[in-house]
């Protein structure tokens, strides 16, 4: 794979066998190598939805991988013979991908070219033909030859999604360079070909292709054999994106012993490994011990300084020692440093007083190089000549901010504090960056490997500091000497992707000092700031869960004060329901203030809501989620739908989305994966994973009344290939002539357009010889407005031999060939279908999201 940099602490790269014969792979090889006698897949959509046969051989199997993802692949996509000699390494006989950069090049040529000939017939064809390969290739890589981890809450310990049959004996070394090569050419294609838009809507632009090729079993495999927790790896592979940067990162290795462990209760959501409490650092050379802890000011100054409305600023001189400044940000104009770090890291010695609080003290040694690192920063982040009389300033030592020093331990200004940080941070001249592991690095020779190493840090990982990330005008990362500006990434990365000669092009994604949402609430002008808020937060930490509310209304610009001032009324569960409550009134927050409001898909967030999670929930927040940090690799639940907005009622929250009102079988639903025809034709099937256990699904059953309307709520009115979020709600009445339908929550469900035509077919003839077990779905109008509040609960269960014959749960199985054929999800479902328990399931089947 060295078309890309080596991964961080190594000096090769990963060597994968030359599995193929040296021979010449033509354009369309790709769609006709699977039928080849010596292969014999005959049946492409049976390949693509089944996988390859538990029978095959697997030297068979790795010739034939090799030819079909990686040579075939690459020559339908470039449009040009591929001598797969060229990618041999004789010496070795393992593959080479340096001829890559060149094909590339040439083919970038070659659409230079093509773009100033007329369209033709031919152009149109290759462009729709190696878009289709790509996709296939990515399906297929993602279903069969990846991990894949789940976004719903149904079963926390069982998460990974394993290999399956053949596939778990695979190469894993091969199957890391399909998906290498596969995101390579993917993202080295064109943007839609301007003769395709606006022509067929099915050809949309590449923002709306799915781009994941699944979570390397290799690259796994060996953070897993380093004790990398795994929570750790799914945050990795679920923040990096893509499997290149997740190969760039695999082996290297962080300073914080609390991620490396083997504790056997981790599972792939929650870490259950008790933190160490580690010492402070070391600087200048000295633990703390050696120099004079130095007690910057009065606790009564800093408490009336912020009540006041001014900022405490310190400064240390060789003079004078700590100096402290009540910086007032309405009326000054100062230049000044902010310092931003992670209070779980334990940078800092701070001393303790008599009630085991931190007494605003640090040792000389930590004050010193503080200062220093805020000097250098400031210094790089203006552009005044070192010689002009305006750089005098520069010679004394500036002001700057520091929680460890600044920051109020009287709780009744804890508020304003807080809400000042918003001033704090947007107004100072430079934002520097501790992080732990990063301060005792040398920075590294190559920029792009040292903003990887931030995103991967402890500071990325941490709820208080992404208001920094958000705030700083000039963000700077501290190493062990030197520090590294996020501008200086940002040109680095520009670079790179502007040539293919530069090392890092094919990585230059790496180059992105920020998530998108995060690179999005930069901006002053953001829309849709409460969406982009929530897909920032979802990989963030916080020790005290309370406090997550008041650092998203910080984020948001709210009334920090109106969420501090809230106290718990439980005397056996006082921090739970303190963060209930904390939740309460930041939704009412959002709601009241103008521009910003309730994003409506709110309501599809996965985790437990607050009717499950206190007993006393106010009417109308029961389907409020307890917290935003739900860990999701998938951000559909707010970016789809983006611009809808809900509005609290008494009764609930309202909402307008689409729907469809399920017209059940008589006999009750015994699976938790559904097929409901959404047309009269029969020609238009949903594909349905609800996410619920099998046990509580067929109680929610056996529960449910005939007199009230069962529901799907969706997301996306018209969906395609791609699963959408969605819910299933039960009716509660209705309001307002009809218009609006009460409905309780029940649980979230991924749901898809079905484009299998086998499983299409048997469908149809089940619904036409078995019409009263078959269930179908009404389309509601798209405006459809919902009031949704309250949680379904399952009732007790029956006794043994009291169950009536319908609380039996028996409904016809599937036909015969479904436990074989029914796989038709392109990829598995974000829950791959880990919510059913029935013995009857196979491996296969529960892995294609049967």
């Amino acid at each position: 794979m060295d078309h890309l940099p080596k991964p961080l602490n190594q000096t090769n790269h990963v060597a994968v066998h030359f599995y193929t014969t040296e021979r010449i792979f033509k354009p369309d090889d790709f769609f006709t190598i699977p039928a080849r006698e010596e292969y014999g897949h005959t049946d492409y959509q049976q390949l693509m939805e089944k996988g390859l046969p538990e029978n095959i051989d697997i030297d068979i199997a790795h010739k034939f991988l090799q030819d079909w993802l990686f040579f075939g692949l690459m020559a339908q996509v470039l449009g040009k013979e591929i001598d797969s000699f060229d990618f041999n390494d004789a010496a070795s006989h393992v593959v080479t991908t340096r001829p890559l950069k060149r094909l590339l090049e040439d083919w970038a040529k070659r659409r230079q070219l093509t773009d100033r000939e007329p369209r033709t017939t031919r152009h149109t064809s290759h462009y729709i033909r190696a878009s289709m390969a790509l996709n296939h290739a990515r399906r297929f890589t993602a279903k069969y030859l990846a991990h894949r981890i789940s976004d719903d809450e149904t079963d926390a310990s069982a998460e990974e999604e394993e290999l399956i049959g053949i596939h778990a004996k695979l190469d894993k070394k091969l199957t890391l360079s399909i998906g290498l090569l596969g995101e390579t050419l993917q993202i080295s294609r064109p943007d839609l070909a301007m003769f395709l838009q606006h022509r067929n809507p099915y050809w949309t632009d590449r923002s709306y292709e799915q781009k994941s090729w699944g979570y390397s079993a290799y690259c796994r495999e060996m953070m897993l054999d380093k004790g990398l927790c795994r929570t750790e790896i799914r945050r990795l592979e679920s923040i990096l994106r893509s499997t290149r940067l997740t190969y760039f990162v695999t082996f290297f290795e962080r300073k914080d012993p609390d991620l490396y462990h083997t504790n056997p209760e981790c599972t792939w959501r929650q870490c259950a490994q008790k933190p160490l409490r580690r010492k402070p650092m070391d600087h200048l050379n000295c633990d703390g011990s050696q120099c004079s802890l130095i007690l910057p000011g009065n606790e009564i100054d800093v408490f009336t300084w912020v009540k006041g409305g001014h900022v405490p600023l310190v400064r240390w001189t060789h003079a004078t020692g700590i100096e402290w400044y009540p910086f007032d940000a309405s009326t000054e104009d100062l230049t000044y440093a902010a310092v931003s770090h992670s209070w779980k890291e334990e940078i800092f010695s701070t001393g303790v007083d008599a009630r085991g609080r931190h007494n605003r003290s640090l040792p000389l040694c930590q004050i010193k190089r503080l200062q220093d690192s805020v000097d250098s920063a400031i210094r790089k982040s203006t552009t005044i000549d070192a010689t002009s009389v305006e750089s005098k300033q520069f010679s004394e030592p500036n002001w700057f901010y520091i929680d460890a020093l600044c920051f109020p331990r009287d709780a009744t200004v804890r508020a304003t504090a807080m809400q000042q940080l918003n001033v704090v941070y947007r107004k100072a001249q430079a934002v520097v960056v501790w992080d732990r592991d990063l301060i005792q690095r040398d920075k590294p020779a190559e920029i792009l490997d040292a903003n990887v190493l931030i995103q991967t840090g402890d500071w990325c990982r941490r709820l208080w500091t992404l208001q920094e990330a958000v705030l700083a005008r000039n963000l700077y990362v501290e190493f062990k000497k030197g520090c590294v500006s996020i501008k200086d990434i940002e040109e680095a990365r520009t670079l790179a992707e502007k040539s293919l000669h530069e090392d890092y092009h094919f990585l230059s994604d790496s180059g992105w000092p920020f998530s998108k949402p995060i690179a999005e609430l930069r901006n002053p002008s953001c829309s849709f700031k409460v969406q982009r808020a929530w897909e920032a937060v979802q990989f963030r930490q916080i020790n005290n869960p309370a406090d997550e509310c008041l650092v998203i209304a910080a984020l948001l610009d709210l009334n920090v004060s109106e969420i501090e001032k809230i106290k718990s009324t439980s005397a056996h569960d006082g921090n739970r329901d303190l963060q209930a409550r904390r939740m309460i009134k930041l939704l009412d927050l959002l709601d009241l203030k103008p521009g910003m409001g309730i994003p409506a898909g709110l309501i599809f967030t996965c985790g437990k809501r607050l009717k499950q999670s206190i007993t006393a929930t106010p009417l109308g927040f029961e389907w409020a989620p307890m917290t935003w940090l739900t860990r999701q690799s998938h951000v559909f639940p707010q970016s789809r739908p983006l611009e809808m907005a809900a509005n609290l009622m008494w009764r609930g929250v309202q909402v307008q989305l689409p729907g469809i009102l399920l017209h059940p079988p008589i006999t009750n639903f015994t699976d938790t994966m559904l097929w409901i025809p959404v047309h009269p034709s029969l020609h238009m099937w949903y594909k349905i994973q609800v996410v619920l256990t099998l046990e509580v699904w067929r109680s929610f059953w056996r529960d449910r009344h005939n007199s009230k309307d069962i529901a799907f709520l969706l997301s996306v009115a018209e969906p395609k290939d791609r699963w959408e979020i969605g819910a299933v709600v039960v009716s509660q009445g209705s309001m307002h002539d009809e218009n609006v339908r009460c409905v309780q929550w029940v649980c979230r469900v991924w749901y898809r357009l079905e484009a299998n035509t086998h499983i299409v077919g048997e469908m149809c003839d089940r619904f036409r010889q078995h019409p009263d077990e078959m269930s179908f779905g009404e389309r509601l109008k798209v405006d459809q407005k919902w009031c949704i509040d309250g949680v379904y609960e399952p009732e007790a269960k029956p006794q043994v031999g009291s169950a009536s014959k319908s609380q039996l749960l028996v409904s016809p199985p599937l036909p015969p060939s479904a436990s074989s054929t029914y796989t038709s999800s392109p990829e598995q479902t974000p829950s791959s279908g880990r919510a059913q328990s029935s013995a009857s399931y196979s491996a296969r089947s529960r892995r294609s999201g049967l």
